[in-house]
């Protein structure tokens, strides 16, 4: 086993440069999927945890329950920033 086979960005003096932007990402649709969503588990109790590599998963995976949240205010239309916006510099 290599002593960096299980970090998905590796480490030390050869880790992937893309390591802060890809977190931040993550963060992002992370974030945007809680505000939209809410999860639960499928099935009652504690699932029995196994060591797979460096990191705990449940025995036979984790079965979630997906609902999309009906909030009351508004979301910003898309089309008001970004890209899409045009100035007129003349």
């Amino acid at each position: 086993m290599k002593p960096w086979e299980f970090l998905p960005f590796g480490g030390g003096a050869r880790r992937c440069i893309g390591i802060a932007l890809s977190s931040y990402e993550m963060m992002l649709v992370l974030g945007t999927l809680l505000i939209e969503l809410r999860l639960s588990a499928a099935a009652r109790g504690v699932p029995r945890p196994v060591l797979r590599g460096m990191v705990m998963v449940p025995e036979d995976g984790a079965r979630m329950r997906v609902r999309e949240v009906h909030s009351r205010v508004p979301r910003p239309s898309p089309r008001l920033g970004g890209a899409e916006r045009t100035v007129d510099a003349s």
